[in-house]
């Protein structure tokens, strides 16, 4: 007999819709900011730019890690021949579900590591 009922308790994790806007600007952000990175020659010029660089690599890992992987697993789910292979029918429909999740961790352990290498080189 189950004596407490909890609202949503029995609903499964819903797919995350893939967003291509978000993907575009995940793709441009880390390329404008690698670019500028690399493109600067003023060495004055170069730490005012260092940050704006590492803010859209920041920026764009994010987008990166939440549109980019959703939409990547979809469509691999869309090749009917990878899909439904044994091994990669669990693995990517298990990853869908759980990639919203998984990218908020990825981003922090990138912004981490990020700041740590950043504070170890400079």
């Amino acid at each position: 007999m189950n004596l407490v009922h909890w609202p949503g308790g029995s609903v499964g994790e819903k797919e995350p819709k893939s967003k291509l806007l978000l993907s575009i600007i995940g793709i441009v952000a880390i390329g404008a900011g690698y670019y500028i990175a690399i493109s600067e020659e003023n060495p004055l010029k170069a730490m005012y730019m260092f940050f704006v660089a590492v803010i859209l690599v920041i920026i764009g890992t994010y987008c990166l890690f939440t549109a980019v992987s959703v939409t990547v697993l979809k469509l691999l789910r869309k090749q009917k021949n990878f899909y439904y292979n044994k091994k990669n029918f669990v693995a990517v429909s298990g990853m869908l579900y759980r990639m919203k999740q998984n990218a908020v961790i990825y981003y922090i352990v990138f912004k981490l590591t990020s700041k740590t290498y950043v504070k170890i080189v400079g």
